[in-house]
């Protein structure tokens, strides 16, 4: 083949084909992925300063939970990690930063879009004073030969100036475990963030008293225990509460009937949630339900409303405070899932009367700043 007959082709540089290709890709790159640097600023929200030697780690949500790197807060409470995040754009959350000050951690997301310059918030702790539950709700769910018992705490951390509580010797919960559950218990903590947490149940001294080490962050916390007792139809249910004057709410499913003298039904005035029996069972030390009859568990949440997933996951409480009348009915037209109900109307129910008096009085300070004064 004569050389002279061979056209030469452009550079590769400088072909248009490739050079559109090029700019194409780039395009791609640039609306599916981006690279963000993630810095800020921690803030002591209890004294209002900077918090210093602050331990940070920046976890990418990227396939799964990857820890990236770790940085510790300087002297003016500003931060800044060297490595970068890389994320889809189609993905609503980029990654965390995850905080731990004075032996309580923290969560801060990083969301889609953001500039990745955050205020990482905590809260001195106080060990003294620690706030008690103010509300108790037990959901029966009997079967053919066990019952399965739901307890659920609700805190209402109010502290001014905010406080983180935790006492890891005494427990931020104490609670009593029936013998028949052969001291097998599973506990879920839910802080103010709303993410759930597996926690772990410890011997408290006395005889099937338990501890939960959870701390209490400014907001509204829970504490859901789990646990199995033998049961055969018509048996009843004897429970502590180990706080005085904490009322309790008992709960049955749909096929299943509670009988108890000390019971007084609570009237359940949304047909959407006739599935429901709810009871006061008032707010002395000790309650008893005299029979139990029936097979039932309450209905799992609907994926639509919790995020997705398959199987019947454990019992979820809408975490959503009540303080106004129609608030419950707002979130009922929303969707919300059958417990989240037991868990609005029972706090309206046992809460309500006390607030009138809560919002006239001073608020209680800590141990900590009756100190300082």
């Amino acid at each position: 083949m004569n050389p002279d007959s061979v056209q030469e082709r452009p550079p590769l540089s400088r072909s248009p084909a490739c050079v559109l290709c090029v700019l194409a890709l780039m395009s791609t790159a640039a609306a599916g992925f981006a690279q963000v640097a993630v810095k800020g600023t921690v803030v002591n929200r209890t004294t209002g300063q900077p918090a210093a030697g602050v331990a940070l780690t920046l976890i990418n949500f990227v396939g799964g939970m990857s820890p990236v790197e770790e940085v510790y807060s300087s002297a003016d409470g500003a931060f800044a990690f060297e490595k970068e995040l890389s994320r889809s754009t189609e993905q609503p959350m980029l990654g965390m930063v995850r905080a731990e000050y004075e032996g309580v951690p923290y969560s801060s997301l990083i969301r889609a879009g953001s500039a990745g310059d955050l205020t990482v918030e905590v809260y001195s702790v106080e060990e003294e004073d620690l706030p008690a539950p103010d509300r108790h709700v037990v959901i029966f769910g009997p079967e053919e030969s066990e019952l399965v018992v739901n307890e659920l705490f609700f805190f209402r951390n109010e502290s001014d100036p905010p406080l983180a509580f935790r006492n890891p010797d005494r427990g931020t919960l104490r609670f009593y475990l029936p013998p028949e559950a052969g001291g097998e218990v599973s506990v879920q903590a839910t802080g103010p963030a709303g993410m759930p947490l597996r926690s772990t149940a410890e011997p408290a001294g006395p005889e099937n008293t338990y501890k939960i080490d959870f701390p209490l962050k400014p907001g509204d916390n829970r504490v859901d225990l789990a646990y199995t007792v033998p049961h055969v139809d018509g048996n009843g249910f004897a429970g502590k509460v180990l706080y005085d004057g904490l009322k309790t709410a008992v709960v049955a499913p749909k096929g299943v009937t509670l009988e108890g003298e000390e019971l007084q039904p609570i009237s359940m005035p949304v047909e959407e949630h006739s599935e429901l029996s709810l009871f006061d069972a008032g707010d002395a030390r000790e309650y008893r339900v005299e029979a139990i009859r029936g097979i039932g568990q309450l209905p799992p949440p609907d994926p639509r409303a919790s995020g997705g997933g398959g199987g019947s996951p454990p019992v979820q409480v809408a975490p959503a405070p009540i303080a106004e009348e129609l608030i419950w009915l707002l979130a009922l037209t929303a969707g919300i899932l059958a417990v989240g109900f037991v868990y609005l109307y029972t706090s309206k129910l046992v809460i309500a009367p006390a607030l009138p008096e809560k919002d006239s009085a001073p608020r209680r300070k800590s141990t900590r700043n009756r100190r300082k004064s």
